[in-house]
């Protein structure tokens, strides 16, 4: 839909799918919707009212499950004061200034769009509407913060192609949440690590990203519609609960740790990113059908795991998963795959070598014949590649009671 401004103020047709409900116009000047930073209460007439005064518009007060839009004003950012616990409906960031919601409870009784960076740094509580789930959707490269605390026991849904980051400290925080729709939910603070908490569904292309201080509790990987799910983050970064990866198509990678039991089939592992290797940690890890450890080796080196190459390091046991065993064509296929500082001419390459790509603290129960060797990426455009010397590397890979050799 679109809203015009009649003397001369923000003009709303230039917001993505128009307004919704109220919009925000703290100046409180006739015809002239410019926003601003300012109280939210509901007695001033704060809030424009496209269908007031026969459609040319006017002023009104908040009225208690209005559906409002903010994004009114031009370049800059405005902090909004709930001076009182406020209940919306849908509520809009829309492009203009970059708005903060303060002070107190905000709830939202219908859906959250953010087409511009904002923050909630009030306390938000999604309310269960008619058994759906409040969807936070967030626009390509656009950022919500949300630096209070989730309450309540409803979930909410992370969709679009942009970035929900939560900043503030929801240990308890009861409600489920899906993260689908190629969405990322960036985690800085816990999130559901206290026993009794909500748990984490990761699903269609969704990304769940764990900063060194992000913490979380249970994360399950739903089966996908055709688009890689994504597990990653930095070192620090911890999933507290059991994490489960057997059921789509999926990837963990970064430097995280997972403190619960983690079973992992029919998905990839691979630890670092393609700029640099990595360590990935777990407590107890079972590996199924069709797992996939996606292996990097970054200089002429055997050793430095995590700086010169990738590592999979377990603290205690490294176990075939019970529900989806490894068996004779399933089994864990580890891709290896050299990057740039890679020189084949060098000496190095000139007698064998070894590298401990998984660690193991307890009992390994995983035989040599329960990997095999997949692609094998020697780059083109590596120094003394295999192309310009004619001949290339072979591999094999051993295990022993504690650890996993290449």
């Amino acid at each position: 839909s679109t809203f015009g401004s009649p003397n001369g103020g923000q003009d709303f047709s230039t917001f993505r799918f128009g307004a919704i409900g109220i919009i925000w116009d703290d100046h409180n000047t006739a015809g002239l919707q410019d926003g601003g930073a300012g109280t939210w209460d509901t007695t001033t007439t704060r809030f424009w009212d496209t269908t007031l005064n026969a459609g040319a518009g006017g002023n009104r007060a908040f009225v208690s499950g209005d559906d409002v839009t903010f994004g009114a004003g031009g370049a800059g950012s405005a902090t909004i004061n709930l001076d009182a616990d406020v209940t919306v409906g849908d509520l809009a960031f829309q492009d203009g200034t970059t708005y903060t919601l303060a002070g107190h409870q905000l709830s939202v009784n219908g859906d959250i769009r953010a087409f511009n960076d904002a923050t909630i740094a009030s306390n938000l509580y999604p309310i269960d509407n008619a058994g759906n789930d409040t969807e936070i959707f967030t626009d390509t490269g656009v950022t919500l913060t949300i630096a209070g605390t989730l309450t309540g026991p409803n979930g909410f849904d992370n969709v679009g192609l942009g970035t929900v980051r939560l900043t503030g400290n929801n240990a308890g925080y009861q409600g489920s949440i899906d993260i689908d729709d190629n969405s990322t939910l960036r985690v800085e603070n816990d999130l559901q690590t206290d026993p009794g908490a909500g748990d984490i569904q990761v699903q269609d292309a969704g990304t769940l990203y764990l900063a060194s201080t992000g913490h979380v509790g249970n994360v399950f990987v739903a089966a996908s519609s055709g688009n890689k799910q994504l597990i990653t983050g930095e070192a620090g970064g911890t999933i507290e609960g059991t994490l489960d990866m057997r059921d789509g198509d999926a990837k963990i990678s970064g430097n995280i740790t997972v403190n619960g039991d983690a079973a992992i089939a029919h998905a990839e592992i691979s630890p670092g990113d393609s700029n640099a290797a990595g360590t990935l940690n777990f407590n107890n890890l079972a590996l199924g059908a069709d797992a996939n450890y996606k292996w990097q080796l970054f200089s002429n080196s055997q050793t430095g795991a995590g700086t010169n190459f990738d590592q999979i390091a377990v603290a205690n046991n490294l176990t075939q998963d019970g529900t989806e065993p490894l068996t004779s064509g399933n089994e864990v296929n580890f891709g290896i795959e050299f990057h740039n500082d890679i020189d084949l001419t060098d000496s190095f390459w000139s007698s064998d070598h070894q590298w401990v790509v998984a660690t193991v603290g307890g009992t390994n129960s995983l035989l040599a014949d329960h990997f095999t060797i997949g692609d094998v990426d020697i780059s083109d455009d590596l120094t003394g590649d295999n192309t310009a010397i004619g001949w290339a590397p072979s591999f094999s890979i051993t295990t022993d009671g504690n650890n996993v050799f290449l």
